[in-house]
């Protein structure tokens, strides 16, 4: 269903479940992260406006081009609006370098 969070939650052995319940959000391991503005790859991709050259800073939604997603370097980024976060986009990072 568009617009709805979902989410797992792990009951601690002993309570009972019930799907329709929100998880207590003083404990602390039920708080949960926020969405993460970065991905690991095994290698960072070319710009895919550029197509060659420089190496793409993050996989985004491009709104100055309708909205469509590509991996764009810096320049590209800044350039045609980008921004990074759900729904937005992430930076590409290497295991080398998270």
């Amino acid at each position: 269903m568009f617009g709805h969070i979902y989410y797992t939650y792990s009951m601690p052995r002993g309570e009972n479940h019930s799907p329709h319940l929100c998880p207590p959000a003083d404990r602390p391991e039920n708080i949960m992260p926020a969405a993460s503005t970065e991905v690991v790859v095994a290698r960072i991709p070319d710009c895919a406006i550029h197509h060659t050259h420089p190496k793409a800073y993050a996989d985004a939604r491009i709104p100055a081009m309708g909205g469509t997603w590509g991996n764009v370097c810096k320049h590209c980024f800044v350039k045609y609006g980008c921004s990074l976060g759900l729904g937005k986009g992430q930076r590409l990072v290497t295991k080398a370098s998270a």
